[in-house]
């Protein structure tokens, strides 16, 4: 019975550290883009926006 601790608690050890490596994955360095090319896109740069007047935002965002 000694012996099966001493066995399976070690084992057990080292399931547990292998099951909890993660996968090494890429960082995604791309910014994504705001497009403000779009017909009537708004706010475009400049315009005047006021505090508690409602706005409707129309741009393109796009990722990769």
């Amino acid at each position: 019975m000694k012996r099966l601790k001493f066995v399976f608690i070690p084992f057990a050890l080292l399931m547990l550290y292998f099951s909890s490596c993660e996968k090494v994955e890429k960082i995604d360095k791309t910014k994504p883009v705001i497009d403000l090319t779009i017909i009537d896109a708004f706010p475009l740069n400049c315009d005047t926006l006021y505090f508690g007047e409602p706005f409707e935002l129309k741009v393109l965002f796009s990722d990769n």
